[in-house]
């Protein structure tokens, strides 16, 4: 299922069906490298992990919202759709 959105580079909302059945929708944007957005994402993976093993931190819940960029090309790459 593809889906158009109407926004000054029209990046196509793209649901893909894993091999487990379930339907993971992405965000597919062109002409934009995604290479760095994906870096941020792993920095972001990486300050959970500490923050995890800090007490105060684990205590309080805190964790910084990441999700998943796969770039496919150098301008183009798919973003985990987050409701």
């Amino acid at each position: 299922e593809v889906e158009l959105l109407l926004t000054k580079t029209k990046p196509k909302k793209v649901t893909l069906v894993g091999s487990d059945g379930h339907e993971y929708p992405f965000l597919l944007k062109g002409r934009e490298d995604l290479h760095l957005d994906e870096r941020v994402m792993q920095l972001l993976e990486m300050v959970n992990s500490l923050m995890r093993r800090d007490r105060a931190g684990h205590a309080k819940g805190l964790r910084a919202r990441h999700y998943n960029v796969v770039p496919v090309g150098p301008r183009a790459g798919l973003i985990q759709w987050v409701p």
